[in-house]
């Protein structure tokens, strides 16, 4: 890997302690990026990645350091076609993912059409699972 390969993001480190930066790493139609920022202006959250295959599917990995239970692994693949959350407060929306790119993933509810970030789409599906979804917003509405 050359040099041309790794871009080092302007997102800062991701932990003031840890020195950690965010990266992009791009090897033809993959791109890895490291300590995502899950939105913008937010810091980038340490040990959350993604691995995209351009149009065709994301790897989002990790540990996530914010759970109530201690660190968890992160370890969830998309492909086109796939459900994904793409945002939510008190219940979480759901779509379809039509389109991986380089730099957004696209999801589509119905007319809605909506476009992350990497760290976005990271953020809201890192422990995707569409039966708790469903249930959850189940709940939710009753």
């Amino acid at each position: 890997m050359n040099s041309a390969d790794i871009t080092t993001s302007n997102a800062g480190p991701a932990n003031t302690n840890s020195g950690e930066e965010s990266l992009v790493i791009r090897k033809g139609k993959s791109i890895r990026y490291t300590n995502l920022q899950p939105y913008r202006g937010a810091r980038p959250e340490m040990g959350l990645h993604a691995l995209v295959i351009l149009g065709d599917s994301v790897l989002v990995y990790g540990v996530n350091h914010n759970h109530v239970n201690g660190a968890q692994l992160i370890d969830r693949s998309f492909s086109i076609g796939d459900a994904a959350t793409y945002g939510g407060m008190n219940i979480d929306y759901v779509g379809t993912i039509v389109s991986i790119g380089e730099k957004t993933i696209t999801v589509r509810d119905g007319a809605t059409i909506r476009r992350l970030t990497v760290g976005e789409f990271a953020h809201y599906n890192k422990d995707f699972s569409l039966a708790k979804v469903e249930a959850r917003n189940a709940a939710w509405m009753d």
